[in-house]
């Protein structure tokens, strides 16, 4: 929880850029092996600053990652996943929505990174993964774009995956 709070700020503004202040990026946790968060998928209120269960003990599907990306995965204690339904952002603007979410979901990710560190915490972008696996269990509807991932952990478990 401690992580995602560099995410939270008001209705009206948040600390990183969203077009037209629409923030339509939406935030999901699935933890793996956090202390005091039980093991499931969970969406990240960035106004209450609140994880609300949406799929109590839901395990990573071992499909989710492949390549080079799976060792890191399976050493993850968690994966955040940065998600944009559609309709929050393409009645304003069309063609251009999906390209704002990914900018939103850069600052995002960037916020993140510089905020992990001090809480003794590694996290790495993940370029491409198995959404379909996962999308259906985040109960929403219509068109969604998988905007952004990272998956995180203690920097010495991973370490050794890294060199």
């Amino acid at each position: 929880g401690r992580l995602l709070a560099a995410l939270s700020g008001t209705d009206a503004k948040r600390p990183y850029a969203s077009a037209g202040g629409l923030y339509p990026v939406q935030v999901y946790l699935h933890a793996r092996d956090i202390t005091g968060i039980a093991p499931g998928l969970y969406f990240h209120d960035p106004l209450a600053h609140d994880l609300a269960a949406i799929a109590p003990g839901l395990a990573h599907p071992p499909d989710l990652h492949f390549g080079i990306n799976l060792p890191l995965a399976e050493a993850a204690a968690f994966s955040i996943y940065l998600v944009a339904p559609a309709e929050a952002i393409r009645p304003v603007y069309g063609a251009w929505s999906e390209r704002f979410c990914q900018l939103e979901a850069g600052a995002m990710a960037q916020l993140l990174a510089e905020a992990a560190p001090a809480l003794d915490l590694a996290l790495c972008p993940i370029g491409h993964m198995a959404f379909e696996r996962i999308q259906p269990h985040l109960g929403l509807d219509g068109e969604v774009w998988p905007v952004h991932v990272l998956l995180g952990g203690n920097p010495e478990a991973w370490e050794v995956l890294t060199l």
